[in-house]
């Protein structure tokens, strides 16, 4: 099995870099991502590892994993299931993604899709988020982590922290565990041109509908809402 990527960045001469696999490059070859500062760099790495982890690609399969779904098919050949609903069934049976993702990678994750959202405080301590936690911690799968486990790692790090600062250093934390991405709205809003408002205006049936009509469009009357 090909070794996974991490997209883990690192300091050059040239600033931190970010190495992006054939798999995942449009030109199908090998390339690299330069940043001006650390930062900048694992926020793109986030966004190319979640797109990795998601299933996308910026080439053909390899020859080898398509020998392997051609063996799955075999291997399911007559069970009336597919290699999808399999997958899907596999990974039911081991967990969902989510539950898999290191702690690391979703921290990362959340912190490029939160990117000029927070306020400067709560970035701030978003920011030092992975000095209050021992590396054994960020390495832990999300699945299994709960406020116990939080409350043991941060003590790790400062067993003589204070209670109100371990409480919001766990709700921080908390928050990344449960951070999940927003659903992105779309922005453009239709607009008639003069044509389609006379048009609609000359298929009312009487003068006092294609009075209220023609109010409707002077109002600023949206054709994605009122018309479906």
């Amino acid at each position: 099995m090909a070794k996974r990527p991490d997209f883990e960045p690192s300091e050059s001469a040239r600033g931190w870099v970010v190495n992006i696999p054939k798999s995942m490059s449009v030109s199908g070859k090998r390339a690299r991502k330069y940043f001006v500062s650390e930062t900048k760099a694992r926020t793109y790495a986030a966004s190319v590892r979640a797109s990795h982890n998601s299933g996308v690609r910026g080439s053909m399969i390899s020859a080898s994993l398509a020998l392997q779904a051609a063996e799955a098919e075999r291997i399911l050949a007559g069970s009336g299931v597919s290699l999808v609903e399999a997958a899907r069934m596999a990974v039911a049976k081991m967990g969902g993604t989510e539950a898999r993702e290191t702690f690391r990678d979703r921290y990362w994750r959340a912190m490029a899709a939160n990117d000029s959202i927070w306020s400067d405080k709560y970035q701030a301590q978003m920011d030092d988020l992975p000095k209050w936690l021992p590396e054994s911690f960020m390495a832990r799968v999300c699945g299994g982590i709960d406020r116990p486990a939080i409350e043991a790692a941060c003590r790790q790090v400062r067993p003589s922290l204070k209670q109100s600062s371990l409480d919001m250093k766990a709700s921080r934390i908390l928050a990344i565990l449960n951070f999940r991405p927003r659903h992105k709205k779309t922005s453009g809003i239709a607009i008639l041109s003069p044509s389609q408002v006379g048009r609609c205006l000359r298929v009312c049936e009487s003068l006092e509908e294609r009075r209220v009509v023609a109010v409707l469009f002077f109002a600023g009357i949206r054709p994605d809402s009122e018309f479906g």
